[in-house]
């Protein structure tokens, strides 16, 4: 009964403490690192082999992973990769070792260096000031000022004009004729 009262204290302490996710992290780490061990794969073999690049790509998902509170993730994709969380590289090197100038990322101490680099990347493909507007000339025709589906529509009338003079095709659309 003691050591049942034993467990049962020992469990709330770590639920209490939080703990819990730690430790299933640690035994993770412990077990992946034990299997390769056995099968012949050790941590020093496997960091070795690793290109910097490859370090700065887990290093940017551990980042990912660690800010958005996804510690067990992590603790699944470090060991496989024979690394640590004190092996994940900080943003300025992450940064260097991928060629990524910090002129070209929004600098956002708050979220993960993985977002910054997908925002500016949505920023820089999206021109700017072009959102909803028609780019047009004085010089061009007014069909320029037309919706894309105006300008279809066009297109189809057009291009059933000749139809019109032929019977079996006299009201036939663009699409029933390549559907033919």
């Amino acid at each position: 009964a003691g050591r049942k009262a034993l467990s049962s204290e020992f469990r709330e302490f770590v639920k209490s403490r939080g703990l819990a996710g730690e430790l299933k992290s640690l035994l993770r780490t412990r077990l992946v690192q034990e299997f390769r061990r056995r099968d012949g794969k050790t941590k020093e073999n496997k960091a070795i082999d690793m290109s910097l690049r490859t370090k700065a790509l887990i290093s940017l998902i551990g980042d990912y992973l660690k800010r958005t509170s996804r510690g067990l993730s992590l603790s699944v994709l470090l060991p496989d990769y024979g690394l640590s969380t004190s092996d994940i590289l900080s943003g300025d090197d992450i940064s260097q070792a991928l060629g990524l100038r910090d002129s070209y990322l929004p600098h956002n101490e708050g979220h993960p260096l993985l977002v910054n680099i997908v925002d500016a990347l949505r920023s820089a493909t999206e021109a700017p000031g072009t959102e909803g507007t028609c780019v047009s000339v004085q010089t061009d025709p007014p069909e320029a000022f037309l919706t894309l589906e105006e300008k279809l529509r066009a297109l189809e009338d057009a291009a059933a004009t000749p139809a019109r003079n032929n019977d079996e095709d006299r009201h036939g659309r663009l699409e029933e004729r390549m559907l033919r």
